[in-house]
């Protein structure tokens, strides 16, 4: 019995040093790093509502009135695309709120 629990605090030692190490090094570091990095970087694109209002109607809609005709002057397509993402993150959040 004795020689057992030593055995598995010895190989839980072991596992310690591993994790340490795998933390430490620095190829680990930098993949961390870099997924961090895209994560941010889709959170930029994809949460930012406001930005794209503002883009739709000061900036599509102007450029649209000196290129086509009245009929194709407002464009929802990204807005709806937004409205249908936020919708579903909207629900995810309520969900998880819930399940605590």
């Amino acid at each position: 019995m004795v020689i057992r629990r030593k055995q598995k605090k010895q190989w839980k030692l072991a596992q310690d040093r591993a994790r340490a190490a795998k933390e430490k090094d620095r190829r680990y570091r930098e993949k961390v790093r870099a997924s961090r990095r895209k994560k941010v970087q889709w959170l930029k694109k994809r949460n930012w509502l406001p930005m794209r209002i503002f883009h739709l109607f000061f900036w599509i809609r102007p450029m649209n009135m000196l290129i086509c005709n009245a009929s194709q002057i407002c464009y929802w397509g990204l807005l709806s695309i937004e409205l249908h993402v936020s919708k579903y993150r909207l629900k995810k959040k309520r969900k998880k709120a819930f399940s605590r």
